[in-house]
Protein backbone atom coordinates (compact mmCIF):
# COMPACT_ATOMS: atom_id res chain seq x y z
CA UNK A 1 0.00 0.00 0.00
CA UNK A 2 2.53 2.68 -1.72
CA UNK A 3 1.88 6.50 -0.57
CA UNK A 4 -0.42 8.05 -3.26
CA UNK A 5 1.98 10.05 -5.78
CA UNK A 6 0.25 10.41 -8.78
CA UNK A 7 -3.39 11.74 -9.82
CA UNK A 8 -6.58 10.26 -8.17
CA UNK A 9 -9.51 9.44 -9.81
CA UNK A 10 -12.34 10.79 -7.93
CA UNK A 11 -16.35 10.85 -8.19
CA UNK A 12 -17.48 13.90 -9.99
CA UNK A 13 -19.47 15.03 -6.79
CA UNK A 14 -16.32 15.27 -4.56
CA UNK A 15 -15.47 19.29 -3.05
CA UNK A 16 -11.96 19.93 -2.74
CA UNK A 17 -12.06 20.00 1.09
CA UNK A 18 -13.27 16.34 1.21
CA UNK A 19 -10.93 15.18 -1.15
CA UNK A 20 -7.88 16.60 0.88
CA UNK A 21 -9.41 14.85 4.11
CA UNK A 22 -9.63 11.40 2.20
CA UNK A 23 -6.13 11.63 0.88
CA UNK A 24 -4.90 12.39 4.09
CA UNK A 25 -6.35 9.77 5.52
CA UNK A 26 -5.35 7.10 2.35
CA UNK A 27 -1.47 8.90 3.63
CA UNK A 28 -1.64 8.67 6.62
CA UNK A 29 -3.15 4.95 6.52
CA UNK A 30 -0.16 4.17 3.43
CA UNK A 31 2.56 5.12 6.57
CA UNK A 32 0.99 3.26 9.25
CA UNK A 33 0.66 -0.23 6.91
CA UNK A 34 3.65 -0.05 4.08
CA UNK A 35 6.03 -1.02 6.63
CA UNK A 36 8.91 -1.53 3.61
CA UNK A 37 7.81 2.08 2.41
CA UNK A 38 8.25 3.92 5.73
CA UNK A 39 11.49 2.12 6.68
CA UNK A 40 12.98 3.77 3.19
CA UNK A 41 11.59 6.75 3.79
CA UNK A 42 12.64 7.14 7.71
CA UNK A 43 15.88 6.31 6.36
CA UNK A 44 16.08 8.41 3.77
CA UNK A 45 15.27 10.92 5.74
CA UNK A 46 17.87 10.79 8.33
CA UNK A 47 20.38 10.56 5.50
CA UNK A 48 19.00 14.23 4.10
CA UNK A 49 18.39 15.79 7.93
CA UNK A 50 21.64 14.77 9.67
CA UNK A 51 20.46 17.10 12.47
CA UNK A 52 17.03 15.56 13.13
CA UNK A 53 16.80 12.87 15.44
CA UNK A 54 14.86 9.61 14.69
CA UNK A 55 11.04 10.71 15.83
CA UNK A 56 11.95 13.73 14.26
CA UNK A 57 12.37 11.73 10.89
CA UNK A 58 9.28 9.73 11.72
CA UNK A 59 7.25 12.51 12.36
CA UNK A 60 8.74 13.78 9.26
CA UNK A 61 8.06 11.11 7.33
CA UNK A 62 4.09 10.81 8.66
CA UNK A 63 3.58 14.17 7.17
CA UNK A 64 5.17 13.40 3.84
CA UNK A 65 2.85 10.40 3.28
CA UNK A 66 -0.31 12.67 4.34
CA UNK A 67 0.90 15.72 2.33
CA UNK A 68 1.36 13.31 -0.64
CA UNK A 69 -2.42 11.48 -0.48
CA UNK A 70 -3.91 15.04 -0.29
CA UNK A 71 -2.38 16.33 -2.93
CA UNK A 72 -3.02 12.96 -5.29
CA UNK A 73 -6.59 13.29 -4.19
CA UNK A 74 -7.57 16.97 -4.10
CA UNK A 75 -5.47 17.06 -7.61
CA UNK A 76 -8.44 14.29 -8.60
CA UNK A 77 -10.64 17.26 -8.10
CA UNK A 78 -9.31 20.34 -9.84
CA UNK A 79 -8.75 18.32 -13.05
CA UNK A 80 -12.36 18.31 -13.58
CA UNK A 81 -11.82 22.28 -13.78
CA UNK A 82 -12.10 24.41 -16.96
CA UNK A 83 -9.22 26.40 -18.01
CA UNK A 84 -10.66 29.33 -17.04
CA UNK A 85 -11.04 27.84 -13.40
CA UNK A 86 -7.91 26.77 -13.22
CA UNK A 87 -6.04 30.07 -14.66
CA UNK A 88 -8.09 31.61 -12.10
CA UNK A 89 -7.02 29.49 -9.07
CA UNK A 90 -3.57 29.99 -9.80
CA UNK A 91 -0.37 32.17 -8.97
CA UNK A 92 2.14 32.81 -10.70
CA UNK A 93 5.92 33.67 -8.93
CA UNK A 94 8.48 34.97 -10.58
CA UNK A 95 6.97 34.29 -14.30
CA UNK A 96 8.93 36.75 -15.96
CA UNK A 97 11.61 34.59 -15.49
CA UNK A 98 10.25 31.74 -17.84
CA UNK A 99 9.08 34.38 -20.50
CA UNK A 100 12.50 35.64 -20.98
CA UNK A 101 14.11 32.25 -21.29
CA UNK A 102 11.30 31.11 -23.28
CA UNK A 103 11.41 34.30 -25.82
CA UNK A 104 15.56 33.62 -26.52
CA UNK A 105 14.50 31.40 -28.51
CA UNK A 106 17.01 28.53 -27.71
CA UNK A 107 14.98 25.82 -26.19
CA UNK A 108 14.17 25.65 -22.80
CA UNK A 109 14.31 22.86 -20.34
CA UNK A 110 11.54 23.77 -17.65
CA UNK A 111 12.67 21.32 -14.37
CA UNK A 112 9.47 19.82 -12.59
CA UNK A 113 11.07 17.75 -10.06
CA UNK A 114 7.97 15.23 -8.69
CA UNK A 115 6.76 17.02 -5.43
CA UNK A 116 3.71 16.99 -4.60
CA UNK A 117 1.47 18.61 -7.10
CA UNK A 118 4.00 18.62 -10.36
CA UNK A 119 1.49 18.13 -13.20
CA UNK A 120 0.22 21.62 -12.83
CA UNK A 121 4.00 22.84 -14.00
CA UNK A 122 3.67 21.10 -17.52
CA UNK A 123 0.01 21.88 -17.85
CA UNK A 124 0.29 25.46 -16.85
CA UNK A 125 3.27 26.21 -19.25
CA UNK A 126 0.56 24.68 -22.07
CA UNK A 127 -2.16 27.11 -20.76
CA UNK A 128 -0.15 30.27 -20.65
CA UNK A 129 2.79 29.34 -23.38
CA UNK A 130 1.43 26.85 -25.57
CA UNK A 131 3.13 23.53 -26.91
CA UNK A 132 5.60 21.62 -24.49
CA UNK A 133 7.07 17.98 -24.44
CA UNK A 134 6.78 16.24 -21.38
CA UNK A 135 9.40 13.44 -20.96
CA UNK A 136 8.20 10.32 -19.67
CA UNK A 137 5.53 7.53 -20.82
CA UNK A 138 1.97 9.09 -22.18
CA UNK A 139 0.28 5.98 -20.57
CA UNK A 140 1.92 6.47 -17.53
CA UNK A 141 -0.32 8.31 -15.51
CA UNK A 142 -4.03 8.08 -17.59
CA UNK A 143 -5.47 11.16 -15.21
CA UNK A 144 -2.82 13.63 -16.03
CA UNK A 145 -3.19 12.47 -19.98
CA UNK A 146 -6.89 12.87 -19.40
CA UNK A 147 -6.47 16.40 -17.98
CA UNK A 148 -4.12 17.66 -20.65
CA UNK A 149 -5.90 16.59 -23.54
CA UNK A 150 -9.51 18.28 -21.91
CA UNK A 151 -7.75 21.89 -21.51
CA UNK A 152 -4.88 21.79 -23.77
CA UNK A 153 -5.75 19.71 -26.31
CA UNK A 154 -2.75 19.50 -28.81
CA UNK A 155 -0.81 21.29 -26.83
CA UNK A 156 0.87 18.80 -24.51
CA UNK A 157 3.07 15.86 -25.99
CA UNK A 158 4.73 13.35 -24.30
CA UNK A 159 7.86 11.49 -25.68
CA UNK A 160 10.51 8.66 -23.55
CA UNK A 161 13.09 8.65 -26.34
CA UNK A 162 15.78 11.01 -24.73
CA UNK A 163 17.13 11.54 -27.93
CA UNK A 164 14.31 14.05 -29.00
CA UNK A 165 15.44 16.67 -26.60
CA UNK A 166 17.97 18.04 -28.73
CA UNK A 167 15.31 17.90 -31.98
CA UNK A 168 12.84 19.79 -29.66
CA UNK A 169 15.35 21.96 -28.34
CA UNK A 170 16.78 23.14 -31.58
CA UNK A 171 13.70 24.19 -32.78
CA UNK A 172 13.30 26.54 -29.91
CA UNK A 173 11.12 24.11 -28.35
CA UNK A 174 9.95 23.72 -24.22
CA UNK A 175 10.93 20.70 -22.76
CA UNK A 176 9.50 19.63 -19.35
CA UNK A 177 11.20 16.79 -17.60
CA UNK A 178 10.91 15.57 -13.51
CA UNK A 179 14.47 14.45 -14.27
CA UNK A 180 15.38 11.53 -16.18
CA UNK A 181 16.39 8.51 -14.88
CA UNK A 182 19.66 7.17 -16.03
CA UNK A 183 19.34 5.38 -19.13
CA UNK A 184 22.97 4.01 -19.62
CA UNK A 185 26.45 4.45 -17.97
CA UNK A 186 27.55 6.41 -20.30
CA UNK A 187 24.81 9.01 -19.55
CA UNK A 188 25.91 8.90 -15.64
CA UNK A 189 26.82 11.53 -13.74
CA UNK A 190 27.29 10.98 -9.63
CA UNK A 191 26.79 14.15 -7.70
CA UNK A 192 26.16 15.13 -4.01
CA UNK A 193 22.45 15.63 -2.78
CA UNK A 194 21.13 15.99 0.37
CA UNK A 195 23.63 14.23 2.23
CA UNK A 196 24.56 11.42 -0.28
CA UNK A 197 24.94 10.78 -3.90
CA UNK A 198 22.60 10.53 -6.55
CA UNK A 199 23.06 8.82 -9.72
CA UNK A 200 21.93 11.47 -12.32
CA UNK A 201 21.01 11.20 -15.83
CA UNK A 202 23.06 14.02 -17.81
CA UNK A 203 21.04 13.33 -21.42
CA UNK A 204 18.72 16.70 -20.70
CA UNK A 205 21.71 18.74 -19.28
CA UNK A 206 24.00 17.89 -22.31
CA UNK A 207 21.41 18.56 -25.38
CA UNK A 208 20.96 21.80 -23.18
CA UNK A 209 24.42 22.70 -23.10
CA UNK A 210 24.41 22.16 -26.68
CA UNK A 211 21.39 23.82 -28.05
CA UNK A 212 22.51 27.05 -25.53
CA UNK A 213 19.03 26.68 -23.30
CA UNK A 214 18.85 27.41 -20.16
CA UNK A 215 17.20 24.86 -17.50
CA UNK A 216 14.48 26.44 -15.48
CA UNK A 217 12.77 24.63 -12.32
CA UNK A 218 9.56 25.13 -11.54
CA UNK A 219 8.14 23.94 -8.38
CA UNK A 220 4.32 24.31 -7.49
CA UNK A 221 2.98 24.87 -3.49
CA UNK A 222 1.68 22.10 -1.70
CA UNK A 223 -1.44 22.97 -0.89
CA UNK A 224 -4.30 22.92 -3.67
CA UNK A 225 -7.03 25.56 -2.56
CA UNK A 226 -7.70 29.06 -3.31
CA UNK A 227 -4.56 29.39 -5.04
CA UNK A 228 -1.98 27.35 -6.06
CA UNK A 229 1.39 28.89 -6.44
CA UNK A 230 3.63 27.91 -9.32
CA UNK A 231 7.23 29.27 -8.74
CA UNK A 232 9.84 29.68 -11.01
CA UNK A 233 13.41 29.88 -9.93
CA UNK A 234 16.24 31.85 -11.72
CA UNK A 235 17.18 30.12 -14.88
CA UNK A 236 20.15 27.86 -15.20
CA UNK A 237 22.38 28.68 -17.69
CA UNK A 238 24.02 26.09 -20.04
CA UNK A 239 26.49 27.59 -22.35
CA UNK A 240 29.74 27.36 -21.28
CA UNK A 241 29.29 24.95 -18.64
CA UNK A 242 29.52 20.93 -18.67
CA UNK A 243 26.86 18.81 -18.18
CA UNK A 244 27.76 17.81 -14.87
CA UNK A 245 27.84 21.38 -13.84
CA UNK A 246 24.58 22.20 -15.06
CA UNK A 247 23.06 19.09 -13.29
CA UNK A 248 25.05 20.15 -10.08
CA UNK A 249 23.36 23.29 -9.97
CA UNK A 250 20.15 22.37 -10.68
CA UNK A 251 20.34 19.81 -8.15
CA UNK A 252 21.53 22.34 -5.68
CA UNK A 253 18.30 24.26 -6.60
CA UNK A 254 16.10 21.25 -5.99
CA UNK A 255 17.86 20.55 -2.42
CA UNK A 256 17.11 24.05 -1.39
CA UNK A 257 13.33 23.62 -2.29
CA UNK A 258 13.20 19.97 -0.73
CA UNK A 259 14.66 21.77 2.93
CA UNK A 260 12.61 24.54 2.84
CA UNK A 261 9.37 22.30 2.39
CA UNK A 262 10.89 18.87 3.44
CA UNK A 263 7.34 17.26 4.26
CA UNK A 264 7.10 17.33 -0.07
CA UNK A 265 10.04 15.38 -0.47
CA UNK A 266 8.63 12.02 -1.79
CA UNK A 267 12.27 10.60 -0.60
CA UNK A 268 13.57 9.49 -3.88
CA UNK A 269 17.39 10.14 -2.50
CA UNK A 270 18.46 6.45 -2.83
CA UNK A 271 17.17 5.91 -6.23
CA UNK A 272 18.68 6.89 -9.57
CA UNK A 273 17.16 10.07 -11.38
Amino acid sequence: MGSPRNIVAVPRWMPLGLAGALGAAQGWLAYRADGTARRRAIASQQQAFAELDVAQCQRLCSDAFVAAGRSAWQLGVVRRWSAQRLCRDLTLQDWPRLVEADERGQGVVIVAPPLAGWPLVPLTVGLYRGSVAIVGQRDRDSCLQAWADRLVPEALSWFDDASRVQSILSRGGRVVTPLLPAVNEADVVELPFLGGQVRVSSVTARCACEAGAPLVPVFTQPDIGKATRIMVKEPIESRGQTPEEVMRQTLSVIEQEIRRRSRMWPWWIDQDL
